[in-house]
């Protein structure tokens, strides 16, 4: 069994960008990065329930603790980053066909139709199935990938409507998801009590400061460019996706190449 925690940064009205990240791990691996970052809250005298990544960027005076939380993280050798982002403007261009597709929609019959709804309307299902995919290839045949979201925000709801579609999506035969069998259950902790939460708060801030730095073709501030490779010390570059039109392009090519007919 592995442990998957999550959060997502840029769900709200008017956000231009939309990242999902957080950490997987073995139970055992995720506790020690629990206990690693509450001692660096302890030292710093904040309390666990008070942290918030997005607030604390905003203050200088919280530079050397979230310094000391991002070296936490990359201590902690076996707990592995996984992240994906797109852009939404990029996504909002794409025909109701092809935002059908890449969120969950099913390709196939003669007519080449989707057939099965997706979430057209939802970007943020894109990075949502790929980090819950890459998740349970973490788990070892046989095993269960089990994942965690915070209950504090809009989000949750989402996620239980978009794990249940995920679920329905992995029976399909025809699936390219080699690890479907490996989804496991989907539950919601308490942010202000789960360390590991909060890391996954931290990173997908991080990553979307970053992404938002890149669209404006500025350079990140210099917090955001300390702090995001330590989130992102033990991961691979495989395990870090982010979708603009080309990347969704080479997506809608691979549906087309499956279904030949498919009237985009």
């Amino acid at each position: 069994m592995v442990e998957v925690y999550l959060d997502e940064s840029g769900i709200h009205d008017g956000a231009k960008i939309c990242v999902i990240a957080g950490y997987v791990g073995t139970q055992g691996k995720l506790r020690r990065l629990e206990a690693a970052w509450k001692r660096v809250l302890k030292r710093h005298s904040v309390k666990l329930e008070d942290f918030h990544a997005k607030d604390f960027i905003k203050k200088t005076k919280y530079g050397p603790l979230l310094k000391e939380l991002a070296r936490a993280i990359a201590s902690q050798h076996r707990v592995i980053p996984i992240s994906a982002g797109v852009i939404i403007d990029d996504f909002n261009a794409l025909s109701l066909q092809e935002r059908r597709f890449l969120t969950g929609g099913t390709l196939g019959g003669k007519s080449g139709k989707v057939f099965t709804s997706g979430c057209p309307n939802k970007p943020y299902f894109i990075p949502f199935q790929q980090v819950v995919k890459l998740g349970t290839s973490y788990a070892p045949p046989g095993g269960k990938a089990h994942f965690s979201f915070g209950i504090n925000n809009q989000f949750s709801g989402y996620a239980v409507a978009l794990f249940r579609q995920i679920e329905e999506q992995k029976k399909l035969l025809t699936s390219t998801w080699k690890t479907r069998d490996r989804l496991g259950s989907l539950q919601f902790p308490l942010a202000a009590e789960a360390a590991q939460l909060q890391a996954a708060d931290l990173f997908a801030h991080l990553t979307y400061l970053h992404m938002d730095s890149y669209m404006r073709q500025v350079k990140p501030s210099a917090l955001v460019a300390d702090l995001l490779p330590q989130c992102l010390w033990n991961g691979k570059n495989n395990e870090q996706t982010y979708h603009n039109k080309e990347t969704l392009a080479a997506f809608l090519d691979q549906g087309q190449k499956l279904v030949p007919n498919w009237k985009r």
